[in-house]
């Protein structure tokens, strides 16, 4: 009998190369699994803004309910102080704040066990006083050093901000 002894070549994978295959596997391991949970994580946030940008549309849509509802007024009628004037008798959670015509309005609102905080500010000074501008700010617990909608410089900070527009119907429509 004879014993066919095995050449170099064919003596398989050095312990080197083992190590080397091993430590390659963890690591692609390791960044697939921090790519889950990476991605689980913007899922949250888009979840959060998602709803945040749903708020701010139903009260902007209840805005513009209000817009629409305003009467005829008198040539030269202000809508955007008649607009104005109307959200404040239709909402009593408003506060009246120390500039002319701006007003803040601040709502908790609970989801995924998390408190958020919408501000809006409203105000029709400018260029056109029948237009009411809204900016809106929805930020964690009512943190308002760090989302301020008055202030560009906050803004992200906030879940979500967003700037609105409302042409009251009446002046349009009235001659």
């Amino acid at each position: 009998m004879t014993k066919f002894k095995l050449q170099s070549s064919e003596q398989g994978f050095s312990l080197l190369e083992v190590m080397v295959a091993i430590m390659m596997m963890t690591g692609f391991l390791l960044s697939t699994l921090q790519l889950l949970v990476y991605n689980a994580v913007l899922r949250v946030e888009a979840k959060e803004e998602s709803e945040a940008v749903m708020w701010i549309r139903e009260d902007s849509d209840y805005i513009k309910y209000l817009a629409n509802q305003l009467p005829c007024g008198p040539s030269g009628s202000n809508y955007g102080e008649d607009l104005l004037n109307s959200i404040v008798a239709n909402d009593s959670t408003i506060t009246l704040a120390t500039q002319t015509s701006t007003q803040a309005k601040s709502l908790s609102n609970s989801s995924s066990g998390r408190t958020y905080t919408m501000k809006r500010i409203q105000n029709n000074a400018g260029d056109d006083a029948n237009i009411v501008k809204l900016t809106y700010a929805i930020d964690y617990n009512g943190d308002s050093e760090t989302c301020d909608p008055s202030d560009n410089t906050t803004w992200e900070n906030c879940v979500v901000t967003n700037y609105v527009e409302v042409t009251p119907e009446a002046n349009l429509s009235c001659p």
